[in-house]
């Protein structure tokens, strides 16, 4: 089965934002689901990111990454209401 381009949620810690130098916007996130492994999450322009967030539910459509030999989880959140802080 295969279930890339599906809209899926998950919730996590967030781990990592893109680091950038201002006036640039980060373009990832990547957050730990508790599966051991993270969930690099993908944002479009004119979406923002908050640097305090802690744990955040993310809905978005599944992809992957080829990183090296290896596949990664990648979500592609499409507008702001799709991240949801808490």
């Amino acid at each position: 089965m295969n279930n890339i381009g599906l809209l899926v949620r998950s919730w996590g810690r967030v781990t990592e934002i893109e680091p950038v130098t201002p006036p640039a916007l980060p373009t990832w996130f990547k957050i730990d689901d508790g599966s051991g492994v993270n969930v690099k999450c993908l944002i479009p322009s004119g979406v923002t990111l908050d640097q305090d967030w802690g744990y955040v539910v993310v809905t978005g459509i599944l992809s992957c990454e080829k990183v090296g030999a290896e596949l990664h989880r990648l979500l592609r959140v499409r507008v702001q209401s799709d991240i949801t802080p808490y």
